[in-house]
């Protein structure tokens, strides 16, 4: 059987205050193989958007930066971890 993961990040930003990023975070999860955007929910009150992504395990480590692919990425920045495909 198949396994399928749900990943629910939040970011800071919103269609209504800065479509621009917006989009790019949107771009962004679409273009992961194996990645399915769900739904996308945005929040221009709170300058807030929640995304509800679909994929295979390796597709959402894939998303998250957990991946094996990534597993060096971090040195090239601060070594907090934060080597997410999401970063802005």
């Amino acid at each position: 059987m198949a396994k399928l993961v749900e990943c629910v990040p939040n970011f800071s930003v919103s269609r209504e205050k800065d479509p621009a990023v917006f989009q790019g975070l949107v771009d962004t999860a679409n273009s992961i193989p194996g990645c399915f955007v769900f739904d996308v929910q945005s929040d221009g009150n709170h300058n807030r958007c929640v995304f509800t992504l679909l994929g295979s395990p390796e597709a959402m480590g894939e998303a998250d930066g957990d991946s094996d692919a990534d597993s060096d990425k971090d040195s090239e920045n601060d070594g907090n971890g934060d080597d997410s495909r999401f970063t802005v």
